[in-house]
């Protein structure tokens, strides 16, 4: 029994170091095929899973999506002149070349001056700022004499503010041209930064969910798509997006010039309070998607 016991161990021994020989290993198992003789699965011990096949598309699919979101205007911004002429400072017409170039410069800074005053203790003004101001000669054609004539000198001073209270621009306005502006040049409307900031991504969002849509509407209508159970579906697959952005159409600046109101025997009286109304802004997007349908 002894002996039989050592034989079966030295069989044993021999066959386990014949089989190292040759390359033989119990723990991995090779599967053949005619199509592909290239996957090797191995055993648990070993924890390792190795496949050439992978998903091919069947094709490609762009696709383009846009939204639009619209916003109320909180902020208005106005544009105002003063202008005045040594013409506009004389009773005599045929003085006014002689009226000096210094006191129309005066005058334009004593009316501006006193807007600004106003501007600075109204609380929903900011951005107060001069755009402008200009200081020429003011010529006359003469048909007589086919000449021009100098008349004197003509001064422009121009300002911009922002009004963050929409319903006080009607007051304000009526006072710029209390305090002597010759125009209004501009006034525009439009929301605050931060909701058109919240809006951009807003409508961004809304014209990818645009695009998908439409990615799988066509796809389903071609035969080549299938109800999701749940997203992301898994026959299709996004492989690049181009995004022109967001945003906001430019506003209509309105132009216009104060003209004072005649009353009972052309005696200029104050009118009512100058309506203003700020109305909505416009952000739109749009994106362009590349998808790769299975």
């Amino acid at each position: 029994m002894l002996a039989s016991g050592k034989v079966c161990l030295i069989l044993s021994i021999l066959l386990t170091v014949s089989m190292g020989q040759f390359g033989f290993d119990p723990r991995v198992t090779r599967h053949h095929s005619s199509s592909d003789d290239s996957s090797l699965t191995s055993s648990p011990s070993k924890g390792i899973t190795r496949s050439t096949t992978a998903s091919t598309a069947l094709g490609t699919l762009t696709v383009s999506g846009d939204a639009q979101v619209m916003l109320s205007n909180d902020l208005a911004d106005i544009a105002f002149t003063v202008t005045l002429s040594s013409r506009d400072l004389t009773t005599t017409p045929s003085q006014s070349a002689k009226f000096p170039a210094r006191r129309v410069q005066a005058a334009v800074a004593e009316k501006v001056g006193a807007i600004v005053q106003y501007l600075n203790q109204t609380t929903s003004v900011t951005r107060l700022k001069t755009s402008s101001f200009s200081m020429n000669r003011d010529l006359e054609w003469n048909f007589t004499t086919n000449q021009q004539v100098f008349k004197g000198w003509r001064v422009s001073q121009s300002m911009s503010f922002r009004v963050t209270s929409i319903p006080d621009s009607g007051t304000i306005l009526d006072r710029l041209t209390d305090l002597g502006a010759t125009s209004i040049d501009s006034i525009s409307f439009v929301p605050s930064e931060e909701e058109v900031e919240q809006a951009k991504l807003d409508a961004l969002r809304e014209a990818g969910k645009t695009a998908i849509a439409k990615a799988e509407a066509t796809l389903m209508g071609l035969g080549l798509g299938r109800v999701c159970v749940r997203a992301p579906c898994d026959y299709y697959r996004i492989v690049q997006v181009e995004v022109e952005g967001a945003r906001v159409a430019p506003p209509p600046a309105q132009q216009f010039a104060p003209m004072p109101m005649m009353m009972d025997g052309g005696i200029s009286k104050a009118a009512a309070s100058t309506v203003v109304m700020g109305g909505e802004a416009s952000i739109s997007a749009y994106l362009t998607l590349k998808i790769e349908y299975f």
